[in-house]
């Protein structure tokens, strides 16, 4: 599929909102606007590092990961930003949130046992459960839509700076099952389609950081994006017609947005800043991978300028379709 490269915003007005993470105001804050990508606001306001914004379901809170107290913790906040609750105070980084369903949990990924493993806490920040408890490293979660299943990045089967697989494993951490099954170095960051029938995915297995689908039961797996900058991040929207995911194709780091089957791709943000991690209000969400990342050999934190090099292939890619090198 040929692909436009597509540096222009979005001319049509749409209704749901997106959370993303910039540093349009020198660090990193989380900042909410519509879906065309008119009126954005800032809702953390904070001098500290906010990054990885993920939407409740009912669309009233966000929960993200702030490095205001020093180590990387997760907070929760009202979609006006008030209501600021820190939830996790643990040593170590606490990152990618992901809303379960119902509301209740939230699934993230932690170094705080020396590896990165998938933990689970309630909303309030009690009842801390370590799901993975795998030697290899697991990060980056997402609840299916249904609530029993929850999608992963791991590098449990190819091994650590040899490349990551997407898995599945029930919502208590049993029946872990390889979905993506690739022999490319790197496949992770799943975000669940609405129906819960497919799992948009990042893939290097074509050469670059490209968008791919796939059936939830890890057939049918298809590219979406072919341009030749990195594209990650990818969220589906809450109506399951488009995938909202960033990119530097334009010479930097922008929020765009497509068509499920990969036309119509826009820039939504247009901001000469880097805007990045865009989640949408209503529907499932998924966090980033930062400690995997700095486990798999990108040590510098985000307030680190210029591009992160890290060591192995697979945090190389990684590093580079996250925000920290711009």
């Amino acid at each position: 599929m040929k692909e436009l490269r597509t540096c222009s915003g979005l001319s049509a007005p749409q209704t749901a909102r997106v959370a993303f993470e910039t540093n349009r105001t020198s660090d990193f804050e989380i900042f909410v606007m519509n879906a065309d990508g008119s009126n954005p606001v800032n809702v953390t306001k904070s001098p500290g590092l906010d990054y990885e914004p993920e939407w409740s379901p009912d669309g009233g809170r966000l929960a993200f990961v702030s490095r205001r107290a020093g180590r990387a913790d997760i907070y929760v906040m009202n979609a006006d930003g008030s209501g600021l609750t820190r939830l996790t105070s643990n040593v170590g980084d606490n990152e990618s949130p992901a809303w379960s369903p119902d509301g209740k949990r939230i699934a993230f990924e932690s170094d705080r046992g020396g590896n990165v493993e998938i933990y689970l806490i309630n909303a309030d920040g009690s009842g801390q459960t370590n799901l993975s408890k795998h030697p290899e490293m697991d990060f980056h979660p997402v609840w299916s839509p249904d609530g029993t299943r929850i999608a992963l990045g791991s590098y449990r089967e190819k091994g650590l700076g040899k490349g990551a697989d997407v898995f599945v494993m029930n919502a208590d951490g049993s029946g872990v099952a390889n979905l993506s099954n690739s022999s490319s170095s790197y496949d992770a960051r799943p975000d669940w389609s609405p129906d819960g029938s497919r799992i948009a995915f990042v893939s290097n297995r074509s050469g670059g950081l490209d968008i791919y689908v796939m059936n939830a039961n890890g057939s049918g797996q298809t590219r979406l994006t072919t341009d030749p900058d990195l594209d990650s991040y990818p969220e589906w929207s809450p109506d399951g017609k488009r995938i909202a995911f960033r990119s530097d194709r334009c010479g930097n780091i922008e929020v765009y947005t497509m068509n499920a089957d990969g036309t119509g791709q826009a820039n939504l943000t247009l901001n000469p800043a880097t805007d990045c991690h865009p989640t949408w209000s209503g529907a499932v969400g998924s966090g980033s991978a930062s400690p995997a990342l700095r486990a798999a050999g990108a040590v510098p934190e985000r307030s680190t300028p210029g591009r992160v090099r890290p060591v192995s292939l697979a945090a190389q890619l990684e590093a580079e379709a996250s925000c920290l090198g711009r």
